[in-house]
């Protein structure tokens, strides 16, 4: 058996305004990136209830500071402009 290990912790982190997507500036090593996930919904079916789950939805590649990730990533995530806005 394989163990997939990290050394990736959050350095910032942001909300959407409908709380369904999350975007976090990822740590690893020295570079950091900007990864987003969104909440999914998957309705009952054969009598089986319904549920929720997360899902990455995008992955900058790496940079050299937070700063520069967010920046880029709020080029390409538009919530990320309105969720520092408010």
């Amino acid at each position: 058996m394989r163990t997939i290990t990290t050394n990736e912790s959050t350095a910032k982190q942001w909300r959407s305004a409908d709380g369904q997507r999350v975007a976090s500036i990822v740590k690893t090593g020295e570079l950091f990136r900007l990864v987003e996930k969104s909440e999914l919904w998957e309705p009952p079916t054969n009598g089986l209830e319904g549920y929720s789950y997360w899902t990455e939805t995008y992955r900058s590649g790496l940079y050299p500071s937070a700063e520069a990730a967010e920046g880029a990533g709020k080029a390409l995530v538009a919530w990320l402009c309105e969720a520092d806005e408010s």
